[in-house]
């Protein structure tokens, strides 16, 4: 494979005149209050006609020895939402939690939680990570732990999807040091309590930051994955063509992103789309760009959000004016983006999908 894979096929991208769709509407899910200053990581799923949006909190600095999994429901398609509720497991013995992903499978609601001895700001080794399964009771009134079900050092990304092998494919970090790389957990087929980890080929394994999103057709996929802040400003890449078992060693892309996580996934209609920040240094402008179906390549793009978001009202370590960290489901003819505002409030963002051209 050439080292740069053009996964972008239109013109120059100039952040600034980055097109808004013609029809978007914006909702505040959950912000910042006093017992939970901090906030980053949303995910979101539609579940039974319900959506589920989860994020991780943190009293005040980033992943600090306080931080769980929380979230909340809407039943109006994203109007209105719900109290927030506890997601991840009590905090007990110097574990904590961070933000995970929602993983509708068998009928029940699952979420996947990175779990570690979190603490102290700035530290990116995560001592102890692993990752445990959590499980919405039947009747939906409180989620139930399961078990720890990934105990190597792996930080789940995005949502598990189903490869042509009949085995689930969790995209993620696997975090050693102070290096996260990107590497891939694999089901037991239907097994969602055992995965193993297969890690990604890196030609520079220094400043690497896995974090992305994987986009599956059939046996083949592909691994898209911002890159650190040392490294070029660009989306990186991998590939398997053999549902998840070995990778190419990762790949520089021509399309700009900012070192921060996007987010990938498939249309209803077969376009694959990508929800990204394009600025080059900064988590300014949040956009999504779309391919034609059954394509790799991205040869539209629309903006989200233009330029900073407002400025943090609290004060706590890793904070920022940006709009990042973005996860997204296809819900009643729509894209529905949840993201974070500043490390501080969780946002959703509604683009009915004809708006995608």
């Amino acid at each position: 494979m050439n080292r740069l894979f053009r996964l972008w096929a239109g013109r120059s991208i100039d952040p600034a005149r980055i097109p808004l769709p013609g029809h978007i509407s914006h909702h505040v899910i959950r912000r910042a209050d006093e017992r939970y200053r901090f906030l980053l990581g949303a995910d979101i799923a539609d579940f039974g006609g319900t959506l589920f949006c989860g994020w991780g909190n943190s009293r005040r600095d980033e992943n600090d020895r306080w931080s769980v999994m929380r979230g909340c429901r809407s039943g109006d398609g994203g109007r209105s939402w719900g109290a927030a509720e506890r997601i991840s497991p009590p905090l007990s013995r110097g574990f904590s939690c961070s933000h995970g992903v929602f993983f509708p499978c068998g009928g029940r609601l699952h979420a996947l939680v990175p779990q570690a001895r979190y603490g102290i700001p700035g530290d990116s080794a995560y001592p102890g990570l692993r990752t445990v399964l959590m499980t919405l009771a039947p009747d939906g009134s409180a989620w139930q732990f399961s078990g720890v079900v990934i105990p190597e050092p792996f930080w789940p990304m995005a949502r598990p999807q189903k490869s042509a092998a009949g085995n689930y494919l969790l995209p993620g970090i696997r975090c050693i040091g102070d290096k996260a790389l990107p590497a891939v957990a694999v089901s037991d087929g239907e097994r969602i309590d055992c995965w193993r980890i297969v890690e990604i080929p890196q030609p520079r394994r220094a400043g690497a930051w896995g974090e992305g999103g994987l986009l599956v057709d059939g046996s083949q996929v592909a691994f898209v994955f911002r890159n650190g802040w040392k490294d070029r400003p660009f989306a990186r890449i991998a590939f398997s063509g053999d549902c998840g078992e070995s990778w190419s060693e990762t790949a520089d892309t021509n399309l700009p992103m900012s070192p921060a996580k996007p987010c990938c996934g498939t249309l209803s209609d077969g376009r694959r789309y990508l929800i990204f920040n394009p600025a080059p240094d900064a988590r300014d402008t949040l956009a999504v760009a779309v391919s034609a179906p059954g394509e790799l390549q991205f040869r539209s793009i629309c903006a989200v959000r233009h330029g900073k978001s407002p400025r943090p009202r609290f004060r706590g370590w890793g904070k920022e004016c940006q709009w990042a960290y973005p996860s997204a489901c296809e819900y009643n003819g729509a894209l529905h983006i949840v993201y974070a505002s500043s490390k501080e409030d969780c946002v959703l963002s509604v683009i009915p999908l004809d708006e995608l051209k």
